[in-house]
């Protein structure tokens, strides 16, 4: 907890804030028209990995977890998505995320309009107990390729080098699958762009996480969670790095003007 002063700080609202909006809804927008422009759809766990088939040229990757989210925020929706997927005798509290994923599959409605958009495969990491599993489901619900990749435990008694050696010998398997299963050939060069830009992405949202430090604060956490979504959609393009240098700049400016997301912060909890 850390204390300011009783001050009234100026606020304004973040320029970006409508950017981060239109490339949210233009990224599900995409996912749905995907198919017509010939891209590829990839199904898989929106925490790691969805740079990884950016080798195979164009494609859109459907991350589960933020698409569960988006789903909750239409009541209507989720409630009949939980329904479907507690009729499938799954039980209430599993993942909330993958029970309104799970669920617009089984009805088959895609929250952005249209039927559910069918992926070519699905490549995931495991991270928690349920990732590979869920889509082992939506594989053999829809009958498509699956590829889970084992991330083990940040464990002092194995050896770094062994950790990562376990998990780059995956990726090296996965690669020859992807190319196998969509039948398209794999280019270094645009994995190497892919992944670039997933990490850059990365790196500059966490610049702009640490600028959140200054008192005041120019971003509220609600902002926050609206502000991270490129980063887990849409990380591996250039839009999304474009993105992030734009708002890294403006909350940049934000702290040297002393610009507060609440004009009264007195205290900061987390």
């Amino acid at each position: 907890m850390t204390k300011a002063s009783s001050q009234l700080w100026p606020t304004r609202p973040l320029d970006s804030w409508q950017k981060c909006k239109e490339l949210r809804l233009a990224h599900y927008r995409e996912m749905g028209e995907a198919r017509e422009r010939g891209e590829l759809v990839v199904a898989g766990s929106a925490w790691e990995g969805m740079a990884l088939p950016s080798g195979l040229g164009d494609y859109v990757f459907l991350g589960g977890e933020p698409y569960g989210a988006s789903i909750a925020s239409d009541g209507e929706f989720t409630q009949a998505c939980v329904e479907a997927v507690e009729a499938r005798g799954f039980a209430r509290e599993m993942c909330a995320h993958m029970r309104n994923y799970m669920g617009s599959v089984y009805l088959d409605r895609y929250l952005f309009g249209g039927p559910f958009p069918r992926p070519d495969f699905c490549l995931t990491l495991h991270i928690c107990d349920h990732h590979a599993k869920w889509y082992q489901m939506l594989g053999e619900h829809l009958g498509i390729p699956y590829f889970g990749i084992d991330v083990p435990v940040a464990d002092s008694r194995v050896r770094r080098e062994d950790r990562i050696e376990y998990v780059a010998s995956q990726f090296y398997d996965a690669i020859d699958w992807m190319e196998r299963v969509s039948g398209r050939p794999w280019d270094d060069e645009r994995f190497i762009d892919g992944l670039t830009y997933s990490c850059e992405s990365v790196s500059l949202f966490s610049q702009i996480m640490m600028l959140n430090q200054a008192v005041p604060a120019p971003m509220d956490y609600k902002s926050l969670l609206t502000l991270y979504l490129p980063s887990v959609l849409v990380r591996y393009r250039k839009e999304a790095v474009e993105f992030y240098r734009m708002l890294l700049d403006e909350v940049a400016e934000r702290v040297a003007g002393g610009i507060a997301a609440l004009g009264t912060e007195r205290f900061r909890l987390f």
